[in-house]
C-alpha cells in the first residue's frame, strides 16, 4: 500500500511540473516577443493538418512543403494547448518542413523560432528536432517539448531554403499537437519625397550630406533613419533649417538636407523652396519716375518695362 500511494505521488507530481512546464512554454513562445520591425511568416500544425492533402501552403514571403505526415486527427482536443487535432509521424519517415523564402525578400530574413510539442509513451519519442540549410540548430528536448532557446539569427541568405526536421521513432507513432515556425522579416517601408516649387530634384539617403541617392519610393528597413534632399532651381533659396551640403548657398544647383524621418512612420511629402527677392534701385540724375517702377523682383515676376523719366 505504501509504495502504491508513493508511486502514485510520484506520478502527480511528475504530471503537474509537466503541465506547468508545458503551459510556461507556450505562454512564452515566439509571438510574445514579436518586434515591431519583424514581420513574419508563420506555421503551425493546424496549417499542416488543414493542408496536408496538398502538403503545401504559401506563405507572406514564402512556400511550406513537407513530406512524412502518416496519419491525420481532425477531432481530438488539446484543451492545455487549445488546438483540435494533430498529425502522426512513425517509424517510415522523418518529417520534414521546408520552407523556401521568395528571392525578391529572401535578403531581409532575420531569424527563426521553433516550438513543438508532442505526446505519446517514452516507447515513441522522436529522436530529435534539426534545423539545417539557411538556419544551423539541433534543438533540446524538454519534457515534452522541443524548442528553440530563443530566435535563432544570422541566417545563411545564400543558401536557398530552411528545413525542420523531426526524427522518426524508433518504435511507434508520434503524435504532434504543435509544430510552431517561425520565420522573421525586417520589415521594410517605402519612404517618399517628390519635388515642389523651386526645387530641381529631390532624393534619399541613409547617410547625412549625401550628394547623391535613391528615389522615391524606394523601400528601407522599418525604422531605419533616412535623409532627404533638394537640388535648388534658378531663383530660389533654401528654406530655414536646410543644411548645406554641395554647391554656392541659394543659387541654382545647390544641395540641401532637408530633414530625416523614421522609415515606416512618416514621409517629406512635397519639397518647396524660397522665392528670393531682389532689389531694383535706379538712377535718374534728379529726374522723376513717369510712371510707378517695380522696386523689387522675383523669378516668378511678370515682364515690365521701364519708361523715360
Amino acid at each position: 500500500m505504501k509504495k502504491f500511494f508513493k508511486n502514485k505521488v510520484l506520478y502527480i507530481l511528475s504530471a503537474t511540473a509537466i503541465i506547468f512546464s508545458c503551459l510556461f512554454m507556450f505562454l512564452f513562445k515566439g509571438p510574445q516577443a514579436e518586434a515591431a520591425s519583424i514581420e513574419y511568416d508563420t506555421m503551425d500544425a493546424q496549417i499542416i493538418i488543414a493542408n496536408n492533402s496538398t502538403k503545401k501552403y504559401t506563405g507572406k514571403y514564402g512556400t511550406w512543403s513537407w513530406t512524412g505526415v502518416s496519419g491525420i486527427n481532425t477531432t481530438s482536443e488539446n484543451k492545455m494547448l487549445g488546438v483540435t487535432g494533430y498529425f502522426e509521424i512513425n517509424t517510415a519517415n522523418d518529417f520534414k518542413l521546408t520552407y523556401t523564402p521568395n528571392a525578391a525578400t529572401k535578403s531581409k530574413i532575420a531569424s527563426m523560432y521553433v516550438d513543438i510539442y508532442w505526446a505519446g509513451g517514452d516507447e515513441c519519442v522522436p529522436s530529435g528536432v534539426n534545423v539545417s540549410n539557411m538556419f544551423s540548430a539541433d534543438i533540446a528536448r524538454t519534457g515534452y517539448w522541443f524548442f528553440t532557446n530563443g530566435d535563432l539569427t544570422s541566417p545563411n541568405t545564400s543558401k536557398s531554403n530552411v528545413i525542420v526536421t523531426i526524427k522518426k521513432p524508433a518504435t511507434g507513432t508520434t503524435v504532434i499537437w504543435e509544430c510552431y515556425v517561425r520565420i522573421g522579416y525586417n520589415a521594410s517601408a517605402p519612404v517618399t519625397i517628390s519635388k515642389g516649387t523651386g526645387v530641381k530634384s529631390v532624393y534619399l539617403a541613409t547617410t547625412d550630406n549625401a550628394t547623391s541617392g535613391s528615389a522615391s519610393g524606394t523601400e528601407y528597413d522599418s525604422g531605419t533613419t533616412v535623409y532627404g534632399y533638394a537640388e535648388l532651381a534658378k531663383g530660389y533659396k533654401a528654406k530655414s533649417g536646410w543644411n548645406l551640403v554641395s554647391g554656392t548657398a541659394d543659387t541654382e544647383g545647390a544641395k540641401y538636407r532637408i530633414g530625416s524621418v523614421s522609415a515606416g512612420s512618416d514621409n517629406f511629402g512635397t519639397v518647396a523652396a524660397d522665392e528670393i527677392s531682389y532689389t531694383i534701385s535706379y538712377t535718374l540724375n534728379g529726374g522723376t519716375h513717369g510712371t510707378t517702377h517695380p522696386t523689387s523682383y522675383k523669378i516668378t515676376t511678370n515682364t515690365f518695362t521701364i519708361s523715360n523719366p
